[in-house]
């Protein structure tokens, strides 16, 4: 069954007319500053906006959609303001959250340590932390707040000359750990309980490749997601993550002229035959979604070949076990009880099922899929994600 994760707007509503900000600059600045930055609080403003968000929660409750929503997230990458702001605005929306729905979820916004940081107590991210959990700690919300929601994009700024590289080294599992164990340290020391990480962004893409879609959707980046998926899950303070890859064109239709768009990373595409096209990432992911949905994740004594990542899982009393090859090499692993895999490979880490930029996904050469396929034994393909049972 799907369930949501409902995001409030906490910091601006629509009038009718344009957007009001719960920050207010002069008329003749609006649209030149932003207000959230320099503009004057009004606790007014934000009475109007907790009500206008109320009657979202009226909607569900009076709908019958209470079970369906399972977190409900104070708005997206605040950063923009001041923490001590958005913890003003979180904690106006919270008590209005739980006066009508007393065992609703709630997920706030915290920014991650940024990648081989230097001076972490000095990064914009971690000054604004600090101030958030301080401006909710002196509102008296530390047993109040449920799951604490940074973003985690290792390769944002990785350029076209590094990006598969850097996709197939382990500094960016270190640092995404990093990230999170630096963070969890803070929310604990500011007195926070019963706290958990919900990752509601996480990707592998690199904005810096807006016009190089393909290294965006190649082999290397599907194992860069899957690692990253495989590190967050494996962190003891995560309870659930959104992988958000971005998208541009889903559509490909010739009528509309849509084609593979050249921006982000595309995952899933749709064409007006109605054939679905995943790209690697996505076919990597939704093996580990099986891999992973309804299994309980278990400790292993194994320790891989260099260049090999491994996850294990018991399902109806079975060990299966999930493994990424890094390397151009075949590796041959021998876990107890497993004969066969399911892999998804290819010979040179570039290789994507996109092959021309702009295709209608009509012509034979346009596109060729990567598709993951049913094997024998336990010897992992070179550039492989893999499921072993």
């Amino acid at each position: 069954r799907i369930k949501l994760d409902l995001l409030f707007n906490i910091h601006s509503l629509f009038d009718g007319k344009e957007f009001r900000y719960v920050k207010s600059l002069p008329e003749e600045q609006m649209r030149k500053r932003n207000p959230l930055e320099i503009g004057v609080f009004s606790e007014a403003m934000l009475e109007r906006i907790v009500a206008n968000n109320a009657t979202l929660v009226d909607y569900v409750i009076q709908h019958g959609y209470t079970d369906t929503v399972a977190y409900w997230e104070m708005d997206n990458e605040r950063w923009d303001m001041p923490g001590r702001e958005y913890a003003r605005c979180v904690a106006a929306h919270v008590r209005m959250l739980r006066a009508k729905l007393p065992h609703a979820k709630v997920i706030v916004c915290l920014a991650e340590l940024p990648a081989f940081s230097r001076n972490a107590e000095h990064e914009h991210g971690i000054v604004w932390n600090r101030d958030v959990l301080s401006g909710l700690r002196d509102a008296g919300l530390t047993g109040s707040i449920d799951c604490f929601a940074p973003h985690v994009y290792p390769y944002l700024f990785a350029r076209q000359e590094e990006i598969a590289k850097d996709q197939l080294q382990n500094w960016a599992v270190r640092n995404l750990t990093r990230s999170l164990d630096y963070v969890a340290a803070m929310v604990d020391r500011q007195g926070f309980k019963g706290w958990s990480f919900y990752l509601s962004e996480w990707g592998a893409q690199s904005d810096a490749l807006y016009n190089k879609n393909p290294y965006n959707t190649s082999m290397a980046c599907a194992i860069a997601t899957v690692r990253e998926a495989m590190a967050i899950l494996s962190h003891p303070k995560v309870v659930g993550a959104t992988w958000h890859p971005f998208i541009d064109h889903t559509y490909i239709s010739r009528g509309r002229k849509t084609g593979f768009g050249p921006w982000g990373g595309q995952s899933v595409y749709l064409t007006d035959s109605g054939r679905i096209i995943l790209t690697p990432p996505a076919q990597a992911m939704r093996m580990f979604d099986e891999f992973a949905i309804g299994a309980t994740m278990v400790p292993t004594a194994i320790t891989p070949p260099p260049g090999v990542h491994l996850l294990s899982a018991k399902r109806d009393g079975r060990t299966q076990f999930f493994a990424v090859n890094t390397t151009a090499k075949p590796v041959r692993l021998d876990l107890p009880g497993t004969t066969r895999r399911t892999s998804l490979f290819a010979s040179d880490p570039l290789a994507t099922t996109i092959l021309k930029e702009g295709s209608y996904a009509d012509r034979p050469g346009d596109v060729q899929e990567l598709l993951p396929h049913d094997f024998s034994g336990t010897t992992l393909p070179g550039y492989s994600v893999n499921v072993l049972k």
